[in-house]
């Protein structure tokens, strides 16, 4: 379980890395240091946040369902899971905080990117099973990000004390 959090944390954490680097050049002219490390710092609490909501979400899932479609192969079955829905958010994002009116208004665009990050599950779960390099590239991929797990644990626990501090302070 905490193996697949470690993925959870690795895209929803850098998500917002790559989202707040892409607005720091610009919050630099106007912002000083300490108002900007304190707008992470609530990113950083709203990202532990969701990805504990996620977390709660895949393990609900795999008590709804039976045993066999998740429970058994937690591991590979939650990364593929989790990268396969965390990613189509994220294409959506995207696709929705871009000025694109045409995009904005059709639901088609929406849809289409969710069923395809449906079928790429699908598809990941049928190469898992026939292919053993993927499912043991699906099984070390969360070991692997272990360490952003540690990582941003740790700022997340800072981000809570600098979030503390501004507001009892």
């Amino acid at each position: 379980m905490i193996s697949v959090y470690a993925v959870i944390v690795f895209m929803v954490y850098g998500w917002t890395l790559v989202a707040f680097s892409g607005r720091f050049p610009s919050w630099s002219r106007f912002l000083p240091l300490g108002e900007i490390l304190t707008v992470y710092s609530y990113s950083l609490l709203t990202d532990f946040i969701e990805s504990l909501l996620f977390l709660a979400f895949l393990l609900l899932l795999s008590a709804i369902l039976p045993p066999r479609f998740i429970l058994e192969d937690f591991p590979v079955r939650g990364t593929i899971i989790t990268i396969s829905l965390l990613g189509a958010l994220m294409f959506n994002l995207i696709l929705y905080t871009n000025s694109n009116t045409d995009a904005i208004l059709g639901l088609p665009a929406w849809l289409f990117i969710t069923i395809c990050g449906l079928l790429f599950m699908a598809f990941m779960e049928f190469l898992s099973e026939k292919i053993p390099l993927i499912k043991v590239t699906l099984v070390k991929l969360p070991e692997w990000l272990m360490i952003f797990l540690y990582a941003f644990m740790g700022l997340s626990l800072l981000a809570l004390v600098v979030v503390a501090v501004k507001n009892l302070g």
